[in-house]
């Protein structure tokens, strides 16, 4: 297996099925502390929800 580019750095993105849920803002930091800079990640949490995506398009 090829190494991996040490300049990858994977995203993350979390979100809830409603705005007002805060259980992405709880997992994101989770991931943040947990695995964050293990693994490298970026954690992003989708403000509003998977709503507010669809909304968008």
């Amino acid at each position: 297996m090829g190494k991996m580019n040490e300049d990858f750095k994977p995203i993350v993105v979390v979100y809830c099925n409603q705005s007002g849920c805060g259980s992405s803002k709880y997992v994101a930091g989770q991931l943040r502390e947990k695995h964050g800079e293990a693994l490298g990640l970026q954690v992003l949490v989708l403000e509003g929800g998977i709503n507010a995506l669809k909304s968008e398009n």
